[in-house]
């Protein structure tokens, strides 16, 4: 057995429920941060919550998401980066998710600034990504995100990547006008030279880091 799957077992064995909530304005973010992890050996669902179309999303089910939980009959599609599902408007706390989480490393929740509401998956670790945008009204919604975060103190990591001009802006506002303490915890890599990929080896190593001390 190769390390990096010999790794994947120990994570889903243990119990822990990763549920990664990335926000983003560019379609095929999602499906570039899985490819990143899938390079640390995560195996990675993918969970497309948003109303847009992206490249090689599986044709709609009859049946939304909740729907396709409780009958247990996921309209999966098996890609390069891992599996896809087109789930509209689904939310991280939906009945019957959590048991789909504990078959992967991870799910990823990829959607859009235009949701409406954001909420953890309950028992997991919640980890927020913000692709910071640089048009106005996205950077707003942006913004209205963190606030959410900050008020509802699920304990969430939240790390922000994207441009790096509107990172400054997003954090600038932050300082200003959100919790101190929720603002020190915000982790930026929009200056890195590969932010994706730096974000990525950082949620690896933390989880290595994790295991090595069980």
């Amino acid at each position: 057995m190769l390390p990096d799957q010999a790794a994947g077992l120990r994570r889903r064995a243990g119990g822990t429920l990763h549920a990664l909530h990335c926000f983003s304005s560019v379609p095929a973010m999602g499906e570039r941060l899985v490819a990143a992890l899938q390079r640390h050996g995560w195996r990675v669902l993918r969970i497309e919550t948003g109303e847009r179309p992206s490249r090689q999303t599986p044709a709609r089910s009859l049946f939304d998401g909740p729907q396709q939980l409780a009958r247990r009959q996921l309209n999966v599609l098996a890609l390069e980066h891992g599996d896809v599902w087109l789930a509209p408007g689904l939310r991280a706390d939906a009945a019957g998710l959590a048991a789909v989480a504990a078959r992967y490393d991870a799910v990823l929740l990829h959607a859009d600034f235009t949701c409406e509401a954001w909420t953890p998956m309950p028992g997991a670790e919640n980890h927020v990504i913000v692709d910071v945008p640089m048009e106005t009204q996205a950077l707003q919604h942006a913004f209205r995100l963190l606030k959410t975060l900050s008020r509802c103190r699920s304990g969430s990591t939240v790390s922000l990547i994207g441009d790096a001009l509107a990172c400054a802006r997003l954090q600038d506002a932050s300082r200003r006008f959100l919790d101190t303490v929720f603002v020190r915890t915000l982790s930026c890599f929009s200056e890195e030279v590969e932010p994706i990929s730096a974000l990525a080896a950082r949620m690896a190593g933390e989880e290595k880091g994790r295991s090595a001390r069980c």
